[in-house]
């Protein structure tokens, strides 16, 4: 965990409960994101039995490169088995 003297000067720390998560990585286009949530949400999910707590978040690092098709974001999706 960052403390306030070790983050970027204007960042925002959140902190979020320990939860089960499916990860995915989806790579390609930035614009094409919403292929990855539509197969998560509208398919994964249902046919492995769980059901998404409501949030999920995106780890965009150094393989972050949105117009490119090599760009890489890491999705995980907070879940619940049904």
């Amino acid at each position: 965990m960052l403390r306030d003297g070790n983050r970027p000067a204007h960042t925002v720390v959140q902190s979020i409960d320990e939860n089960l998560y499916a990860f995915y990585s989806h790579r390609g286009l930035e614009s094409d994101l919403h292929h990855s949530y539509d197969y998560l949400y509208g398919r994964w999910l249902i046919e492995n039995g769980y059901d998404s707590l409501g949030y999920d978040l995106e780890v965009w690092d150094e393989c972050y490169q949105p117009d490119e098709p090599t760009n890489e974001i890491d999705m995980y999706i907070a879940i619940r088995k049904r």
